[in-house]
């Protein structure tokens, strides 16, 4: 989220100017002054290794702008702005939201999280080794598991899946689940997130999470939020929901630090010949996050299901398509679908007993089947650039 300054609710002093830190580098961390509440922003300078404060943020409900310059000036900074106290859009609220799912500090490697947890991230990037750090540059590894059986249990909106196992994946990876340390996303709380999407409130929390020595696998019971009481409008946790309780979604991803890495010895090859493939093995990995996996089991069900979802008064939003790499035919939104269940029904009857059946609602198919035909046209010429992305997608990139 950007946010233009002076900011709407906090006072703000700065030390020095954003543009003289690396991009990414940034961590907003909490410090308390005769009780009250006030963060500090540090980063990296251009060129070097160490933190370096930028920046002190004041809360505006809790600190007056007097008491909030005064503090600023004991630690000798003085291009103090006052907050304007005008919330447009009520970008705040959405930002206060964000920081109580996640956490107030914007820790290592990108993701939002608690300012202890930002600390003993940092401080294991400091001891892995240098092969597993070269691994990170981008953020933190993430690869994704579709489960090929998932238990619902639609009263408690929840499902049991596997979201990652010692199979050999497309990437030639294998993530060893008996060196998978949980213990660091047990302590956020657990949200899963859509996507690994921090901008998004998390889509449910996991229940519990454990390696399961039988199955060679990590194993999590995944609760999906429930709309709060006087919500207006879409709740996004409803439109997730109906896509994995209708099977189209059923991959889960997983975002790691890798701590200790080899390549297949010839014994373990012999042992496992599938090994054979494997460019690399993951025997140890500290566990960050897990997110719903943006794969459809099947892209032309997602489409169906989110057409027939709108029926209900159900809306799934675009962006769900858009991480998916899908575009959803307009068309598709004026379907008649109770028809073409119907429509469905009277033909699989009527295959059975070898009928001759010219019902109006099986029209209703044809419709929807001149739909895709209409946009399959259009998507042949994206085709090339479509099948790239899901391929990346396939491979664990979300």
């Amino acid at each position: 989220m950007i946010v233009t300054k002076p900011y709407p609710n906090e006072h703000a002093c700065r030390m020095r100017e954003p543009g003289d830190f690396q991009a990414d580098s940034f961590r907003r961390m909490e410090r308390d002054h005769e009780g009250k509440k006030y963060a500090v922003i540090m980063g990296k300078l251009n060129g070097e290794d160490t933190m370096t404060l930028q920046a002190y943020r004041y809360p505006s409900a809790t600190w007056t702008a007097e008491a909030a310059r005064a503090h600023a000036k004991a630690h000798d900074c003085t291009r103090f702005e006052a907050a304007t106290g005008e919330e447009k859009g009520c970008q705040s609220c959405e930002e206060k939201a964000l920081r109580k799912a996640y956490g107030t500090t914007d820790g290592p490697l990108g993701l939002p999280m608690k300012d202890e947890a930002a600390h003993a991230v940092e401080e294991l990037l400091k001891v892995i080794p240098a092969d597993c750090r070269e691994l990170l540059t981008d953020g933190p590894l993430r690869r994704v598991k579709v489960a090929e059986d998932m238990q619902l249990i639609e009263g408690e909106r929840t499902d049991v899946s596997i979201i990652t196992t010692d199979a050999v994946d497309h990437d030639r990876e294998v993530i060893d689940p008996r060196g998978v340390n949980m213990d660091y996303f047990r302590k956020t709380g657990m949200p899963v997130t859509w996507a690994h999407r921090y901008d998004l409130m998390p889509v449910g929390n996991a229940v519990w999470i454990e390696y399961k020595r039988g199955r060679k696998a990590i194993l999590a019971k995944t609760r999906y939020h429930d709309r709060p009481d006087g919500w207006e409008g879409n709740w996004f946790s409803d439109a997730i929901w109906h896509l994995i309780k209708t099977g189209v979604l059923r991959g889960k991803s997983i975002g790691f630090i890798p701590q200790q890495i080899h390549a297949p010895s010839p014994d373990e090859i012999k042992e496992r010949p599938e090994l054979a493939e494997a460019r690399v093995i993951y025997d140890k990995i500290t566990m960050l996050e897990y997110a719903v996996a943006p794969i459809p089991a099947n892209p032309d069900a997602l489409v169906m299901a989110a057409a027939k979802a709108k029926s209900t008064g159900l809306i799934v939003p675009e962006m769900v398509f858009a991480d998916c790499g899908i575009i959803i035919p307009d068309a598709l939104g004026d379907i008649d679908w109770e028809g073409l269940d119907h429509a469905e029904s009277i033909t699989n009857r009527t295959t059975e007993i070898g009928a001759d059946v010219t019902s109006p609602s099986v029209l209703t198919q044809a419709q929807v089947i001149k739909a895709f035909e209409d946009k399959t046209k259009e998507l042949l010429v994206r085709m090339p650039a479509l099948l790239d992305e899901v391929i990346a997608r396939k491979r664990g990139r979300v």
